[in-house]
């Protein structure tokens, strides 16, 4: 294990490594947070109500994909670009994205108003409606990702780790005390409202106060450039997070808490390759800028270490699935085991989508994706329409995991300009360990 992060070390030279360990960090922090939250909760409140918890939860987070725009991956392409450019430049691009956030969040909000009331969506409505306030907290997520590209991820990452303390001891009080589900939730949307806060603290002590401006040239940039991840973005949030409305729609909240702890599980367990295909993304464009050559040796040295990585991981929650579900959950969600063994596999199906996606955003291929997408859902739809009346939610965890590979590899096939990915892909399964064992992944360049 020594050698393996020795050698993980020397890819990642510099500040590359600190800031994916820093990224890392940070990422586990929330995760972890989370998941002690969502185990103590899960124990004492019952499945019934941690899977209502659940699926407002999954509601809320269908209508963030307009909130976000597809945005994140837009962003830091950009702030890489010029991050050693003039502050006002900086500024200028910081001020229209926050203000262009906010304008989608406050759009999101009233989706979610609308479609309540048009569909007469009663069962919840106030929770939804609370919860949703989470649209306008995210809206600083663009400071967030200008530390990520100018390789600075070690500053928000510590301002995370408080918020994540305070968060999570918060919530964990609520459950102790029995509080109403209203409260419950209202913890939830505070933990965002934290993170929003603790943003511009960061920003403003490591840079300087931001005076806003909204660039309108700039706004309908990012918007053009984002809206094919945008409805990339829309589908992928419809069938990685409709299982759970499926669930609750022909099972019972119960089913829906036995499923999503599963998914908590492997949540945690794909920290590293989305965080890995986050954090690399200054470095490849900085080598892209310098040769397409060099740019496309250092993609398949990421893909390999990121893909296998992420099988030993995938091969470590499926055997340890039971004793993992009785330890955090206790033995009344022991059904889960089936479903969370076949989504273990979907680290790797991650992994593969995430740092796919992430070089499909360099070579600006991103109007391309949404076919991939839209296939993906289709599919996922159907398997879960057709298998969880048979299969509960084991068949939905086998749908989630069949639609994460077909739209994160198999629908490369059918897309021409993503056979060069394709072709990273491939290498990576077929001989990523074998470079990896030999150190051909380190060779110069």
């Amino acid at each position: 294990m020594t050698e393996l992060f020795q050698k993980i070390k020397k890819l990642l030279k510099g500040e590359l490594f600190s800031n994916v360990l820093w990224a890392l960090i940070g990422r586990f922090s929330t995760l972890f947070g989370q998941l002690i939250a969502g185990i103590v909760a899960a124990r004492i409140i019952g499945p019934t109500s941690f899977g209502t918890l659940s699926y407002i939860i999954s509601f809320i987070t269908i209508f963030s994909v307009l909130a976000s725009f597809g945005l994140d991956q837009i962003e830091i392409r950009e702030l890489t670009s010029c991050n050693n450019a003039f502050n006002r430049k900086r500024e200028n691009e910081l001020s229209t994205l926050l203000l262009l956030r906010l304008i989608l969040g406050s759009c999101s909000y009233l989706l979610l108003i609308l479609t309540l009331f048009l569909f007469q969506i009663t069962e919840f409505r106030s929770l939804l409606l609370l919860y949703g306030l989470i649209l306008f907290f995210q809206s600083c997520n663009p400071l967030r990702n200008y530390f990520t590209a100018v390789l600075e991820n070690k500053y928000v990452v510590i301002s995370e780790l408080f918020r994540n303390i305070f968060g999570t001891a918060l919530k964990i009080s609520l459950v102790f005390l029995h509080a109403s589900l209203w409260l419950l939730i209202a913890a939830y949307a505070f933990d965002y409202l934290l993170l929003a806060a603790g943003y511009w603290q960061v920003y403003h002590k490591r840079i300087s106060g931001l005076s806003f401006h909204f660039d309108t040239g700039r706004a309908w940039h990012y918007l053009k450039e984002a809206f094919p991840l945008l409805l990339s973005s829309a589908v992928i949030i419809v069938y990685q997070k409709i299982d759970q409305v499926i669930i609750h729609s022909l099972m019972n909240d119960a089913a829906v808490g036995n499923f999503a702890i599963a998914c908590k599980i492997v949540e945690v367990a794909s920290i590293f390759p989305i965080i890995m295909s986050q954090t690399v993304v200054p470095a490849l464009v900085k080598s892209k800028e310098t040769s397409r050559e060099q740019y496309l040796r250092a993609s398949q040295k990421m893909m390999d270490l990121t893909v296998w990585s992420s099988v030993l991981v995938a091969m470590l929650v499926c055997a340890m699935a039971k004793p993992a579900i009785y330890i955090c959950f206790g033995s009344q969600y022991l059904s889960a085991t089936p479903a969370l063994q076949i989504m273990a596999w979907k680290v790797p199906a991650m992994a593969l989508s995430a740092f796919s996606g992430y070089l499909i955003i360099i070579d600006q291929l991103q109007k391309y994706a949404i076919l991939r997408n839209i296939a993906g859902c289709v599919i996922c739809l159907a398997l879960n329409c057709l298998l969880i009346p048979h299969y509960g939610i084991n068949g939905s965890a086998t749908a989630s995991l069949m639609t994460m590979f077909f739209s994160g590899l198999l629908a490369h096939f059918f897309i021409r300009p993503y056979w060069e990915i394709l072709r990273i892909q491939l290498r990576s399964i077929f001989f990523g360990w074998y470079h990896i064992v030999n150190e051909k992944l380190f060779i110069k360049g």
